[in-house]
């Protein structure tokens, strides 16, 4: 990366990064080095260094004699046992942690912010083609719990031949990238922040609860995401700093409503969604996106416990948010179709929240579900069987959590051989998971 911020940035956390190594010394030994949190590309650098010197200084060795038995299991394991006693003792210069520190620093930013273009850039440098196994190895060392690495893994799992050209992993990578931003861009671009930011408190030692407006703002710009990075760039000012909470709340708001710069709109509904965008890729085509969808998807997908901290439990749909929603958004996400400024909930009849709670969740889900979804979802998922249609929404009204009423879905969509990722599939699990958003 040439730009000047990542150029300061990459020094920064190299210096920082190298003082935490060295404490005021000009050498340290491995084993110190590989008991501290440093980032794992760097542990990885410096003890690849430290094989390496060990392998062409050889500071040991046997002499073979017939009279000494070398091959038995005990006498390998006791030579292993002091190989690596004389690696963990092995002294590493100032010279070359500094050059360690800048080059594991340097990768791991680049992997972190433009992933795609990173992976071309390891994978093939002069070459054209290369090993798709050799492709896969590079990337999972990306972090497998990355949107872009599982879609970009799942590719070339497809991919049957034993050389890939570098046009096709081009083509992989772009397809991904576009895929994850158009499907969740929340959870997707909160995923890379936080990511980013146990890296720094990995290279610093140094914990930090807000993000940097530049960190957030050079990620958009990377990914081309041009008209987020816009409204954000206006909205920041002279804000310094965001809390994961505003950041969440400000993808969400731009998915809504767009620009602050633009009119609000009344959000579209999911079945005006349901056709191809015309370009993917682009900020435009991540407001198409369904709000109920992304936020089910997050509740489905997103898992908390970024910085592998065991304690911290997936939410669940009867948790409260991690934000507080505003009541324009919470009427947003769960009155998607409702038209505005009439009193009538999304059934059109003007009930109230008490009158329906009178009728008992299973009425009440039933009213909420527009005719045509209503016809869609009998005719496609079961088979013009009405009564059964009936006996399962009935079914879920009962449960008390989404992820509850979401496996009892998945089981039915399974029984009846009908892709989760179908329309009517996707409608039906929408509907369902506005329901219990709504009870909040």
């Amino acid at each position: 990366m040439t730009s000047e911020f990542w150029q300061n940035e990459i020094e920064r956390l190299a210096s920082r990064l190298l003082d935490r190594c060295l404490s005021g010394r000009e050498s340290v030994r491995f084993e110190e080095i590989a008991e501290q949190d440093f980032p794992e590309v760097f542990h990885y650098m410096v003890k690849l260094l430290v094989q390496n010197h060990f392998a062409s200084e050889s500071p040991f060795s046997l002499s073979h004699s017939s009279r000494y038995d070398f091959d038995s299991v005990e006498f390998r394991e006791a030579c292993e046992s002091f190989r690596r006693e004389v690696l963990n003792k092995a002294l590493v210069s100032r010279a070359e942690l500094e050059t360690l520190a800048l080059s594991a620093v340097r990768l791991e930013t680049e992997i972190l912010v433009r992933p795609r273009q990173t992976l071309l850039d390891l994978v093939f440098q002069e070459r054209t083609e290369c090993r798709c196994a050799d492709v896969l190895t590079v990337v999972r060392g990306f972090g497998e719990r990355r949107a872009f690495v599982e879609r970009v893994v799942t590719h070339l799992r497809n991919f049957d031949q034993g050389l890939i050209g570098k046009d096709d992993v081009q083509a992989i990578a772009n397809k991904a990238e576009i895929t994850v931003y158009k499907e969740t861009p929340v959870s997707a671009l909160l995923t890379e922040v936080l990511l980013y930011q146990k890296f720094e408190a990995e290279a610093t030692g140094e914990t930090q609860s807000m993000v940097r407006s530049q960190i957030l703002l050079e990620i958009l710009k990377n990914r081309d995401l041009d008209e987020m990075f816009e409204d954000l760039r206006k909205q920041a000012g002279d804000k310094e700093l965001w809390t994961v909470t505003e950041i969440e709340n400000f993808l969400e708001r731009f998915l809504l409503i767009g620009s602050m710069d633009e009119p609000p709109t009344q959000p579209k509904s999911r079945t005006e969604h349901s056709g191809r965008f015309s370009r993917p890729g682009t900020t435009q085509d991540l407001r198409q996106r369904s709000k109920i969808s992304d936020r089910r998807e997050r509740f489905e997908a997103m898992q908390f416990n970024f910085l592998d901290d065991p304690g911290i439990e997936p939410p669940s749909a009867d948790a409260p948010p991690a934000e507080e929603l505003t009541e324009e958004l919470i009427h947003h996400l769960t009155e998607d179709e409702a038209p505005h400024g009439n009193g009538h909930g999304a059934n059109g009849s003007g009930q109230s929240k008490t009158d329906e709670s009178e009728e008992g969740p299973a009425q009440t889900f039933a009213n909420r579900v527009e005719a045509a979804d209503r016809d869609l979802i009998v005719k496609s998922v079961f088979d013009n069987d009405a009564a059964a249609y009936d006996a399962f929404m009935k079914s879920l009204a009962t449960m008390d959590e989404w992820m509850h009423a979401k496996r009892a879905i998945d089981i039915e969509l399974g029984r009846r051989e009908i892709d989760s990722d179908a329309e009517e599939a996707v409608r039906l699990s929408d509907i369902v998971f506005a329901q219990f958003l709504s009870r909040r």
